[in-house]
């Protein structure tokens, strides 16, 4: 079994989209409590991811499985990833689509066949980076979020309980070492916030 396959099975065992260092963390501190998907909602999720990553494993493009990332919040699918072709971009959504009870499906996957493993290690370490000062930020939910970070690009995914949750969040992001952009799929979904908060304000 390859680390990528051992990876995705494991993946789908848990929250899909949320990095594992940022939930042990959160979790750590009580933040758990600010999940804001239902037992059920987060079982869809999963399976979702689950079913997608089958999809990609038994399509007929290589590059599928390897160099593109599935995240998967209150059903919707945000694809990411450096791939060879256009052709793999367009195959991933369609497959995307095909799974049962996805209810939108949205492709940020570049074309770059030129990305390097020193790219790949760089947006590895902004994505810890960024995870962590989200983390430590008070009233930012990040156990909501899923984050990826592409060639410097950050993506976000999920849910805020409010504007100004999703502003500060997104400041965080844009002020995080070695980011070049922003790309937003937050929404305001409302609520009211747990009564906790991070470890200090940013």
């Amino acid at each position: 079994m390859t680390t990528r396959l051992y990876a995705l099975i494991m993946s789908a065992l848990v929250l899909s989209g949320c990095a594992a260092v940022a939930t042990t963390a959160a979790t750590g501190v009580g933040v758990a409590t600010a999940q804001d998907r239902s037992y059920g909602e987060s079982v869809d999720d999963n399976l979702i991811y689950a079913k997608l990553n089958e999809k990609f494993l038994n399509a007929d493009v290589n590059d599928l499985l390897v160099n593109v990332t599935v995240n998967v919040r209150h059903k919707r699918v945000m694809l990411t990833g450096n791939v060879e072709k256009e052709e793999t971009a367009a195959r991933a959504a369609q497959l995307a689509w095909q799974v049962q009870k996805v209810d939108e499906v949205i492709n940020e996957i570049i074309v770059a066949p030129d990305t390097s493993a020193w790219d790949v290690a760089n947006d590895l370490a902004i994505k810890k980076n960024l995870e962590t000062r989200l983390l430590l930020t008070k009233d930012v939910w990040v156990i909501n979020y899923s984050i990826d970070v592409v060639n410097g690009t950050v993506y976000l995914l999920g849910n805020c309980y409010t504007e100004a949750e999703r502003e500060k969040a997104l400041s965080v992001a844009r002020t995080t070492s070695g980011v070049k952009k922003v790309v937003s799929h937050l929404r305001v979904a409302g609520g009211t916030p747990p009564g906790l908060g991070g470890a200090s304000d940013q």
